[in-house]
């Protein structure tokens, strides 16, 4: 693959906060309106089926401040700011234990990507699969999950971030993006402790 190609594939966005309203508001006119209408014309099961997106979309919802409020009554008052997600890779292993754990050791909760098999349902490793692993609204879809940062900010979505394609460009001599998100996401933890 050529070099260029390479940098324009891993440029994407690294940082998510989650859904727009927008895209909310659209998500619920197009499927609740007529799941209403269909309700009040007569067609119950009709309306359920088209309603049921609506519904999930409400449930995933839900059950993600379920987790922001537990985040902030049992993490937060440890001083937890969030979850660090890495693996043993060669690529970034040595890196973040030499570069983050002393800055934001204490302040997060780190997961061993490598260990996920002996990972228990705590609530990091919910927040992790809540926010992260469902990336860019794919359910289950496990991409660019790895190594990354979610930082907490109370009820609000928290900041997700991505740190496997900057790490791969800086394997090929490319350091600049790693470093912009490095400091992005150390600031965003120093913010939120």
């Amino acid at each position: 693959m050529a070099k260029g190609k390479f940098k324009k594939r891993m440029s994407s966005p690294v940082t998510t906060t989650g859904v727009p309203v927008a895209v909310l508001v659209v998500f619920i006119l197009f499927f609740g309106v007529p799941a209403a209408a269909l309700a009040r014309g007569g067609h119950p099961l009709l309306a359920a089926v088209v309603g049921f997106p609506l519904a999930a979309a409400a449930a995933f919802w839900t059950f993600g401040r379920i987790l922001l409020v537990l985040a902030a009554f049992r993490l937060h008052r440890r001083g937890v700011a969030g979850v660090l997600v890495y693996s043993n890779s060669p690529t970034w292993q040595a890196h973040i234990e030499r570069e983050w754990l002393p800055l934001v050791g204490g302040a997060v909760v780190t997961l061993n990507w490598s260990e996920r098999a002996t990972w228990r349902d705590t609530l990091p490793v919910m927040l992790w699969r809540h926010f992260c692993a469902n990336y860019r609204g794919s359910v289950g879809v496990f991409r660019n999950i790895n190594p990354a940062v979610i930082v907490l900010r109370g009820l609000r979505q928290p900041l997700v971030f991505r740190f496997y394609g900057p790490f791969e460009l800086a394997k090929h001599g490319d350091t600049e993006n790693l470093k912009t998100l490095e400091r992005e996401m150390l600031e965003a933890v120093g913010a939120a402790t």
